[in-house]
């Protein structure tokens, strides 16, 4: 593995600035190369979500708001601050930064390596990867799952570099103090003597698992945490028997509150990466249930330290709910296996060496470029 022997100057670059796991690990690779003794920047929205975290932890920010699609002026103003920065890498990290930092460097010379990372099963069209393979020197998938499918639509192998997501453990802490959680259940409606499954996440396929609870025959708790309900969920919860609560909790900076409510952590998706939620319920000892998509095998092993079902069945995701809620001996012994995982291959620490290691590829292989 390729290691740096001096310090970069490095402009991580995200339009995204709301509660999304893409947004944590933007924050912990800039946190960490920081720590490393980087010189590390972040183009962000700095009064949103992002920049906020970054500027309370010290990692500087540039007020950028990166306009949607192939956009010239956002290009343009990206090209001033690489240039006025000096900067000698590039890291696009999101959809419209992506495009905008791949225009920036079409514009001349003297734009210094690029790289864009990509976090979800792609979207793109063929020709689309083939224009972010030709701009990007190298692209950063946070999973194989994500690698097989950008080789899959025509990206080149050899600019592909799997770093996997990271979890960072503070972003847990502290505890919960037992009154706190007795509130905050007493506040979401949760039946305190019930077992309570929950989706901490974005919108992300939750019907399933209403649909998938409704086939228990027990009383349960749902809890939804970042999302607030909508239409088409609400339709589901008037179908639901009695014994089903369902709460929502909507998007909280103090997640490890309702991690600490959750008997059983549910994944309901049909296209992921690799998801910072389910590291933080593996790493927290929640069992974990997951849609087998994407890059969630890497990391969810099915009966070992978790259970995978096939995206939106909810008749499998209720047979392994029951599973799960009916045998404590299995949910001891898969929470310590999980645990066991997140600590030795998906901690933050890994993806800021790994990611380290792909700017040094591109940065001691060759002089710098003429922008830093």
């Amino acid at each position: 593995m390729d290691r740096p022997t001096r310090p970069y100057r490095i402009l991580l670059t995200t339009w995204q600035d709301f509660g999304a796991g893409s947004v944590q690990s933007v924050q912990y690779l800039a946190e960490g190369l920081a720590a490393r003794g980087h010189e590390v920047q972040v183009a962000c929205p700095a009064d949103g979500l992002l920049g906020r975290r970054l500027l309370e932890s010290g990692v500087p920010v540039i007020d950028f708001a990166f306009r949607r699609g192939w956009s010239l002026r956002s290009a343009r103003s990206l090209r001033r601050v690489v240039e006025s920065g000096r900067f000698e890498l590039v890291d696009a990290q999101e959809s419209r930064d992506r495009k905008a930092a791949i225009l920036a460097r079409s514009m001349g010379p003297g734009f210094p390596p690029l790289v864009i990372t990509r976090r979800q099963m792609t979207h793109s069209s063929r020709l689309q990867n083939f224009i972010y393979a030709k701009a990007a020197d190298r692209v950063v998938a946070i999973s194989h799952g994500v690698a097989r499918d950008l080789r899959a639509r025509g990206m080149r192998s050899a600019a592909i570099r799997v770093v996997h997501t990271g979890l960072d453990p503070r972003r847990l802490e502290p505890v919960p103090e037992p009154g706190e959680l007795e509130a905050l259940r007493e506040t979401l409606g949760l039946h305190p003597d019930l077992p309570t499954i929950g989706v901490v996440a974005r919108r992300k396929d939750q019907e399933t698992l209403l649909r998938a609870v409704a086939r228990l025959n027990r009383p349960v708790n749902v809890l939804f945490a970042g999302i607030e309900r909508d239409s088409r969920l609400a339709a589901i919860e008037g179908e639901l028997p009695s014994r089903v609560q369902v709460a929502y909790a909507g998007f909280r900076e103090d997640v490890r509150a309702c991690w600490a409510l959750l008997d059983v952590k549910v994944l309901t998706t049909v296209e992921e990466g690799l998801s910072q939620a389910i590291l933080e319920g593996m790493w927290l000892g929640v069992p974990v249930l997951s849609a087998e998509v994407g890059g969630t095998p890497e990391v969810v092993r099915h009966g070992v330290n978790g259970f995978l079902f096939p995206p939106s069945d909810d008749e499998a995701l209720a047979a392994l709910l029951s599973l799960v809620l009916d045998d404590a001996e299995l949910r001891g012994r898969m929470t310590g296996e999980a645990h066991r995982t997140v600590a030795s291959r998906f901690l933050a620490e890994g993806l800021v060496e790994r990611t380290e290691a792909v700017y040094a590829e591109l940065l001691e292989a060759a002089p710098r470029s003429a922008g830093a």
